[in-house]
């Protein structure tokens, strides 16, 4: 379905209906985000719609685009989707243009090619890869393949994303991606409804803490779990409830096609490290230096002293006054503790024994001078 070159030059009626295209292209995009959906990224805004086809999936650095300027009201919206569900790319219309309508999740053919990507096709023949189906949690980056002329809507942790770089993703969290996928008005087209297709997944830590349950992607159903290293029994197919923490080897296969698994691979930690002291903690205080040992290795202390907080340098406590030690672990889980070290003296302390005598001193030049006064005697 390759677009044919303009026959009549940039002069001619078809380089006029491909420039109408690229109008319509831009409008169809002011108008989904109208529907709600702020951040517009583009996966390849080729005005001739499927062209290039051929050559593979548009991956990759996503080209610069510009939205237009003008500003559309609802009725100028109407209209010029009205316009695009009846031309063509000649100008004449078809019994199949006036049929053309949105369609939100469309049927999805699934298939896998063999080298770790899933192709999702639509009814119009249209198709979008990407490395894990929809609806998968994975500590590994996602990658997505989209074809020229698709629109993709991101929505990262329910927040707009204000650009896309890249269809790879590595950073944590939820995402939600609304693709809006179309042939060009022509005498090629044979679909000319807008195909709406959400596609979401969600990237943790190879370490998480907040995962309380694994659900299986659309079209999945759990087959194997291993909690370290030892096979665990499955009450429900569609969602694992993670009771404890370790180390999750988690199998999926697809209802349609045995054939296509997917594997997620993380360690859950939902505890946070501990502190142990030497000596034991006194409610009313030490008395004197006391140390500390992290119950986990690779933990950060931070420790506050009197209100003023910095990080633990060793793991001994001197000085008298009050602290507050917060330690954490790589997954995020943290624990505090309240603790006061009392000032105290030791009685055979040369400065101690030179305060004595100071005073001392200072009692007996006081009656002295005292005595020689005879209001005194």
């Amino acid at each position: 379905m390759s677009r044919e070159p303009f026959s009549e030059g940039r002069s001619g009626p078809r380089h006029r209906a491909g420039a109408d295209w690229r109008r319509l292209v831009w409008w169809t995009l002011v108008w989904a985000a109208c529907l709600g959906e702020p951040a517009v990224s583009y996966g390849a805004l080729d005005p001739g719609g499927r062209s290039g086809w051929e050559e593979g999936f548009f991956d990759g650095e996503v080209p610069d685009g510009e939205m237009p300027d003008e500003e559309l009201t609802d009725e100028e919206i109407d209209r010029l989707l009205e316009e695009y569900f009846s031309r063509t790319d000649a100008g004449q219309g078809t019994e199949k243009a006036g049929e053309a309508a949105k369609v939100t999740a469309p049927q999805l053919l699934m298939e896998a090619d063999g080298d770790g990507w899933l192709t999702y096709t639509l009814p119009d023949g249209s198709s979008f890869a990407s490395s894990v189906p929809c609806g998968m949690i994975t500590s590994e980056p996602v990658e997505l393949k989209l074809p020229p002329g698709a629109v993709a809507i991101l929505r990262r942790d329910d927040a707009a994303e204000p650009s896309v770089k890249s269809w790879r993703f590595a950073e944590k969290g939820n995402y939600h991606i609304k693709l809006l996928m179309f042939q060009e008005p022509g005498g090629s087209a044979a679909d000319y409804n807008i195909y709406e297709v959400n596609f979401y997944f969600t990237i943790i830590g190879e370490t998480d803490r907040t995962l309380g349950a694994f659900p299986a992607p659309e079209g999945f159903f759990i087959k194997e779990v291993k909690k370290n290293g030892r096979e665990q029994e499955i009450p429900e197919e569609r969602c694992f409830f993670l009771e404890e923490d370790g180390r999750y080897e988690i199998c999926c296969q697809a209802r349609s096609d045995p054939g296509i698994q997917v594997n997620a691979e993380f360690v859950r930690d939902a505890t946070a490290p501990f502190l142990s002291f030497l000596p034991e903690p006194d409610p009313s205080g030490h008395p004197g230096p006391v140390k500390f040992y992290p119950s986990e290795e690779n933990c950060r202390v931070t420790v506050s002293y009197n209100g003023s907080r910095g990080y633990a340098v060793g793991n001994e406590l001197t000085a008298a006054g009050n602290y507050e030690l917060s330690v954490e672990d790589g997954a995020g889980n943290r624990r505090v503790y309240h603790l006061r070290i009392r000032q105290t003296y030791d009685p055979v302390d040369r400065r101690v024994i030179l305060a004595v005598l100071l005073m001392a001193a200072a009692a007996a030049v006081r009656l002295v001078l005292l005595r020689r006064d005879m209001r005194v005697l």
